[in-house]
């Protein structure tokens, strides 16, 4: 679910990597019948909104649920995307590893390394 929500974001909504690196659970607002992100700056900042589409938008309400389900510490302050596995320790995806993820997905449908 974390993959197919950092490549939505990526591919349909042209975030960067180090974007999605600073997004919080609590970045995801729910206003109206609509969901919005908000984008932050590296010092902190809000930068901008972004409108997700509805596909978008349900991915990661999917995947924030799960993250809430299976690791019950989860707030709005929390990382949007950790890493998964012993050693990650749920500490928040840098922008290198997330290139790394979609890497791996786009490798096998086109030819970069």
């Amino acid at each position: 679910m974390r993959d197919q929500a950092l490549l939505v974001l990526w591919a349909m909504q042209e975030l960067a990597w180090a974007e999605m690196h600073r997004l919080d659970v609590g970045d995801l607002i729910h206003e109206e019948g609509t969901y919005r992100l908000l984008i932050s700056k590296i010092d902190g900042t809000r930068d901008k909104q972004l409108s997700l589409k509805g596909a978008i938008a349900k991915i990661l309400v999917q995947y924030i649920k799960a993250r809430k389900e299976f690791e019950a510490s989860v707030s709005d302050t929390s990382p949007l995307f950790v890493g998964i596995g012993n050693r990650s320790g749920s500490r928040r995806l840098l922008p290198a590893s997330i290139q790394g993820i979609l890497r791996f997905y786009l490798g096998k449908v086109s030819r970069l390394n």
